[in-house]
């Protein structure tokens, strides 16, 4: 079996529309018993990559204890688009 995740930036709402419908009902409508050969298997509204960059940021820090919190924070921050990078978290979590 092999993965293909898709990364997609919408810059239109409107235009969007008819393929944002058509993937939301394949995830909707995924029949676990028995699955299609292709499917949706996960939908995000955030910037995963954006995360995953972040993310990244964190592991790097010199303590280890420290990168772990501020990783975590990232990992669960529900709209981690609203952070302009990676000295927001350093501050929002020093406060």
């Amino acid at each position: 079996m092999s993965e293909l995740t898709v990364v997609i930036t919408i810059n239109d709402d409107d235009l969007f529309k008819k393929d944002r419908d058509r993937i939301f009902d394949s995830l909707k409508n995924f029949d676990h018993e028995n699955p299609s050969k292709n499917w949706v298997a996960a939908i995000s509204n955030d910037n995963e990559i954006y995360r995953m960059h972040l993310i990244r940021e964190a592991l790097e820090l010199d303590d280890s204890e420290w990168a772990r919190e501020c990783a975590n924070f990232i990992l669960n921050h529900n709209d981690i688009s609203s952070i302009k990078n990676f000295n927001e978290v350093l501050r929002i979590m020093e406060s």
